[in-house]
């Protein structure tokens, strides 16, 4: 009887320190990627011009911009609706930001190139 009772225990344990070793291994993945993310949104800034998509874990996306960031969540301002989005960290599981577009190099390379343009045209003689 204590033999059987021994054996029990020991698989039980056993097993038990098998099934233990996933969850923490998935807490730290999950840890790891709200740290990304928090530094992703850090990255961006806030203000209209941080334009970011957001995708949750739940498969919600949201468009918008970051309006403020805090320690454990940030307020995103909905694009559609106005309406200001407090999303925490570790609800996100993909961030895209967009690139704005800076009108004054895209106004300079146009110049340059047109000035090189019009050097080659007439063979360097400006």
């Amino acid at each position: 009887m204590h033999r059987n009772l021994r054996s029990s225990l020991a698989f039980g344990l056993l097993l038990s320190i098998f099934c233990y070793v996933p969850v923490m291994a998935s807490a730290q993945t999950d840890d790891a990627k709200t740290q990304k993310v928090k530094a992703a949104i850090a990255k961006l800034g806030t203000g209209f011009a941080a334009r970011v998509t957001v995708r949750l874990k739940d498969k919600t996306k949201l468009k918008g911009y970051v309006l403020d960031a805090r320690e454990d969540y940030f307020v995103l301002v909905d694009d559609e609706t106005n309406a200001s989005i407090d999303v925490a960290y570790s609800r996100v599981e993909q961030v895209k930001g967009k690139s704005k577009l800076n009108w004054n190099k895209i106004t300079a390379g146009i110049f340059v190139g047109a000035l090189i343009i019009y050097g080659l045209t007439f063979d360097g003689n400006f």
